[in-house]
């Protein structure tokens, strides 16, 4: 896991806090249109004038990284794109068999960021709460049911803390 967090961390501080599901190192901002680009390995939709986008990417070894962001969760529902609709998406357009783990890193104002801190809170234990999020309810409904890394830590240089866990199939 330290070759992931030494791809990941230097992208981490280069990217502005971001309101968000999930937080990885690609982010697009195409103004008032939508734009699409899918490849073997990448998935991406951005529709700016529902303040919304999805990039997903799937690297050689099956671990798909997932990047959904919303400016407004409000205006997102009602929106023609729909959170798990274009997880279902990205799940078909990779292949179920070829996805060996969903890999999320979120940043404290995300959305699963919180949820995983109410969980613990609620008194789960960190697997636990962290099954508790957005991403683990997506993940589950394909058989990504158990957690297998989980680190919380604080970046020195923003201050700001991230979580990175990864679901893989029991």
């Amino acid at each position: 896991m330290i070759f992931i967090l030494s791809v990941i961390f230097p992208a981490l501080l280069a990217q502005p806090p971001l309101k968000c599901h999930d937080v990885f190192t690609y982010k697009q901002r195409v103004l008032g249109q939508l734009s699409r680009r899918v490849t073997q390995s990448s998935y991406e939709i951005i529709d700016n004038d529902f303040g919304f986008n999805v990039s997903a990417f799937l690297s050689p070894s099956g671990e798909l990284r997932l990047t959904l962001y919303l400016s407004d969760p409000k205006e997102h529902i009602r929106s023609h794109l729909n959170g798990h609709k274009l997880f279902d998406q990205i799940i078909d357009h990779f292949g179920l068999l070829n996805i060996k783990s969903i890999l999320g890193v979120w940043n404290q104002n995300s959305v699963n960021f919180r949820q995983y801190q109410l969980a613990l809170l609620s008194g789960f234990d960190p697997n636990s709460a962290a099954l508790k999020t957005w991403t683990a309810v997506q993940a589950k409904r394909y058989g990504f049911t158990k957690v297998n890394y989980l680190q919380v830590y604080q970046v020195n240089i923003t201050g700001e803390w991230v979580s990175l866990v990864e679901f893989v199939r029991e």
